[in-house]
């Protein structure tokens, strides 16, 4: 593997993009600080949720997910989530970090097939949840 150093402009890019990064992260977590402060989060069938599960929901439905996470994070310490390994998931996986669950970064669609057997290994560690 050849080493190659970044021109100026290029660190530069870098910075403003992980600064941009951050920005919207932040403004994720503080736009689910307020609907968790204003609302209130109701799971129903949690006592179903326990260890060694792996339950999942359509991506539309992520950002009610998080307020999910925060409480079922008390109970089960161990919970990874599927995220897509492309930049989209750089977003997710800050703020699934803030909450206090794991990303599994793995490709979209059926270019996933090749990280299949990683992903089994995960769901059979004692106590996870996936």
């Amino acid at each position: 593997m050849k080493a190659f150093a970044l021109t100026g402009e290029e660190r530069q890019q870098s910075r403003i993009r992980a600064a941009q990064k951050a920005v919207i992260c932040a403004g994720i977590r503080l736009y689910l600080k307020v609907v968790e402060k204003t609302g209130r989060v109701i799971i129903e069938g949690e006592e179903g949720l326990g260890p060694d599960v792996m339950a999942g929901y359509w991506h539309g439905d992520g950002t009610g997910m998080y307020l999910v996470l925060a409480k079922l994070v008390k109970r089960l310490p161990d919970i990874a989530v599927i995220v897509t390994a492309d930049e989209r998931g750089d977003f997710i996986e800050d703020v699934l970090k803030h909450y206090g669950a794991r990303a599994l970064r793995m490709p979209d669609g059926l270019r996933m097939r090749k990280r299949f057997p990683e992903l089994m290994k995960e769901a059979k560690q004692p106590g996870r949840v996936i």
